[in-house]
C-alpha cells in the first residue's frame, strides 16, 4: 500500500484526517488491550508460580506490541500534526469522538501501568522467596 505524506500545500480533506486519526486510535486501543491482556496473564503466571520461560515469552510479546505502537505513532505523526493545526475546523461531534478515543487509550495506559507496578511487586516477592 502506497503512503503519501500530505503537507499544508497539499492537505487532505478534514474528513480524511479525522478518519485516519480515529482509525489510528482504534488500532492503538486494540494493541493496548493486547498489552493489558499480556500483563494480566503475567500476573496469573507470577501468582501461580509459573515458569520463568512463560514470563519471558510474555515480556517479548509486550515488547513487540510496544514496537507496533511506536511504529504506528511514527507513521501517523503527520496526521496528528494536521489534526492539531486544524482541529477547530472539525465538527463538535468529530472532536468529541477524537477525545473519547484518546480517553479510552489513556485509560488503558493507566490500567497497564498499574498492572505493571503490581507485576513488579510480585516479581520482587518471588525473587526474594527464591533467594531465601
Amino acid at each position: 500500500m502506497e503512503s503519501t505524506i500530505y503537507t499544508e500545500i497539499n492537505p487532505k480533506p478534514e474528513t480524511d484526517i479525522f478518519s485516519q486519526l480515529i482509525t489510528m486510535y482504534q488500532r492503538e486501543e486494540q494493541i493496548y488491550i493486547n498489552i493489558r491482556d499480556c500483563s494480566l496473564e503475567q500476573e496469573n503466571v507470577l501468582e501461580s508460580g509459573g515458569e520463568i520461560a512463560q514470563i519471558q515469552s510474555l515480556l517479548v510479546r509486550k515488547r513487540q506490541l510496544l514496537d507496533e505502537i511506536a511504529q504506528l505513532e511514527i507513521s501517523n505523526s503527520s496526521v496528528r500534526l494536521l489534526w492539531e493545526r486544524r482541529k477547530t475546523t472539525f465538527t463538535d461531534a468529530e472532536a468529541v469522538q477524537v477525545r473519547k478515543s484518546m480517553k479510552r487509550v489513556s485509560s488503558l495506559l493507566e490500567e497497564i501501568l498499574n498492572l505493571e507496578a503490581s507485576n513488579d511487586q510480585l516479581l520482587l516477592q518471588k525473587s526474594v522467596q527464591l533467594a531465601v
